[in-house]
């Protein structure tokens, strides 16, 4: 029988602590601008000057695979379907009709090679995705809104759609793509495709306030928010094609993120906003982090209510509740941080400016097993109420 000091037996419950960084070795001085997790086990991230680096232990470690012939591009997004990781970017030719900086890895990052098969639109890639496990989305943020499409993993493109402007995000759910962008006059860039990135069309109304979309995010098969300039905030229900603005908020908002109907975004001077009505309407968080210069640039959910939110000047903040509470946590870093993945189960990366790389185990918190000792306190107390409640029968009887 266990000592009184092995203490009372408890039920497993969620672990208690303080949420923790470490700041591993990127082998990059280059700024890291995304991050993307393919496996629990391989990321990798992308930034200026074609950096690339990759690792194969949840991001414990990092090794530099930047591909030499690119050196003069910088990367702007990555993305994975699982197996294959593609990233995009600027290729820095300065016109001329050259391809855009385009790279791809069918090992989970432990290669790379440049992909050269690309329509000749010279345009700057600002973003990408994987709609399903063959086809691959990027967008261009120069006038002229090039969407690139390959159906072959990233091995080779073409442009099957422009739209009227500059483009700076890419959403997508089923067979439903979505890009948003910069204003062309009075009209917010947005464009749509049904069927996985091969046909497209541009949204049919806009509210026409002129200002450049950021982000855009799908929160339901028909339900669509885009968020950007000055705070504007844009909602279609019926999947992109016409959208009003319910909300307009304080600042800039430059990512948004959905968890059911639940979305967070998140802007500069620190400006948080969220909806619990899949985009209806939007209100503050009861407890925001302080009003401040400092810029927010990207927001996650974790889990279904687990959010973080990074920043300039090494900014970090969560939320356990679906963004209404948030909590400043210590970073370990100054450096401006641009992107957050997590890997689905227990690992957070952060990348940011001259390659910093926060690495975080304890953002979503574990389940505390039993003690082996207090098992048998536990033991004994059931055995003990089984008795009781025995007895009780018996003597009902």
């Amino acid at each position: 029988m266990p000592d009184a000091a092995d203490g009372p037996a408890w039920l497993p419950m969620a672990q208690v602590e303080a949420q923790t960084w470490s700041q591993p070795t990127s082998n990059t001085v280059e700024n890291l601008v995304d991050v993307v997790f393919s496996t629990s086990a391989t990321a990798a991230a992308v930034g200026d000057a074609a950096a690339t680096i990759a690792s194969g232990d949840g991001g414990a470690s990092w090794v530099d695979e930047t591909v030499g012939t690119l050196l003069a591009a910088d990367l702007t997004a990555v993305f994975s379907n699982g197996v294959t990781i593609v990233a995009v970017g600027i290729d820095q030719d300065g016109g001329g009709g050259e391809p855009e900086a385009v790279i791809a890895s069918g090992d989970r990052g432990a290669t790379w090679v440049e992909i050269t098969n690309l329509p000749p639109t010279d345009d700057d890639m600002a973003a990408g995705l994987f709609v399903n496990s063959t086809n691959a989305v990027a967008v261009s943020d120069q006038v002229g809104g090039e969407i690139l499409l390959s159906v072959d993993r990233g091995a080779s493109w073409t442009n099957p759609h422009s739209a009227p402007d500059a483009l700076n995000a890419v959403d997508s759910r089923g067979a439903l793509v979505v890009v948003a962008g910069d204003a062309l006059g009075a009209n917010e860039t947005i464009s749509r495709s049904l069927d996985a990135g091969v046909n497209w069309a541009d949204a049919s109304s806009v509210p026409g306030a002129g200002q450049n979309m950021n982000d855009v995010a799908i929160v339901t098969a028909t339900t669509v928010v885009a968020v950007g300039q000055n705070g504007e905030i844009l909602r279609s229900t019926d999947t992109a094609d016409n959208w009003l603005n319910p909300f307009t908020a304080a600042d800039n908002l430059n990512a948004v993120v959905a968890s059911n109907n639940t979305l967070i975004a998140v802007g500069d001077s620190r400006t948080i906003v969220r909806s619990i009505d899949a985009g209806a309407s939007w209100i503050l968080p009861t407890t925001p982090s302080a009003a401040g210069g400092t810029n927010l640039n990207d927001v996650l959910f974790l889990t279904s209510s687990i959010a973080l939110a990074v920043g300039d000047n090494g900014e970090i903040y969560s939320s356990d509740d679906l963004g209404d509470v948030w909590t400043a946590q210590t970073s370990t870093t100054t450096e401006n941080l641009m992107a957050v993945a997590y890997n689905g189960i227990n690992n957070t990366v952060v990348v940011g400016d001259n390659g910093i790389v926060l690495l975080s185990r304890n953002q979503v918190p574990t389940i505390e097993p039993i003690p082996f000792a207090s098992k048998w306190t536990l033991v004994l107390l059931l055995v003990g109420a089984g008795l009781i409640s025995l007895r009780r029968l018996r003597t009902a009887r």
